[in-house]
């Protein structure tokens, strides 16, 4: 039975790239963003006009395609209209006092944290650097501190249970916790 309720959902698009490799990574891609995700769910996936060129950029592959024009064929694509940079993220972002190299991943990961902030602060992606990168600003940038972000790689994380039961807000995977529950 699919659930009722509706989540819009960031996808990084190294979930897209996963999805084509024959690894371990591949497979629990595959299996988040086919089984769960699309044949087991309402949600939809969050496209701006960054996150598509990343996904066209890094997620091309057989995979990817088919399960996008899916959604597209299901009207489970939540197109964002309006620009979603966040220039005080941003700014927050420069202004933290670490290294120019973790400022340089934040600002290439940030269209990410911008897209769910317009939507429903959800981001899925393998990217644990970015991850704790990012669980790291919340001290300086709080306005962070509540996204979510859900690894289907990682587990004990169990994010295909979490998104088959409506992907609710779970405090494990906000990102100011993130440091406290799996560091």
């Amino acid at each position: 039975m699919v659930p009722l309720h509706t989540r819009q959902l960031v996808i990084d698009a190294c979930i897209a790239c996963s999805m084509g490799e024959r690894n371990e990574n591949g497979k629990h891609c595959r299996e988040f963003m086919t089984d769960a995700f699309l044949n087991n769910t309402n949600h939809e996936v969050v496209i701006s006009k960054d996150i598509k060129k990343e996904w066209y950029t890094h997620g091309k592959n057989i995979y990817a395609t088919t399960w996008l024009s899916s959604m597209q064929a299901r009207k489970r694509v939540f197109h964002v209209k309006e620009n979603c940079e966040d220039a005080f993220l941003r700014q927050e972002i420069n202004a933290l006092s670490t290294l120019p190299v973790q400022i340089e991943a934040m600002l290439k990961d940030v269209i990410l944290l911008e897209a769910a902030i317009k939507t429903d602060r959800s981001v899925i992606s393998m990217d644990q650097k970015a991850r704790r990168l990012f669980a790291g600003a919340c001290v300086c940038i709080g306005y962070i501190r509540d996204i979510q972000w859900a690894n289907p790689c990682i587990p004990e994380e169990d994010a295909i249970s979490w998104l088959r039961d409506g992907a609710k807000h779970k405090t494990e995977f906000q990102l100011g916790n993130y440091n406290l529950l799996f560091d």
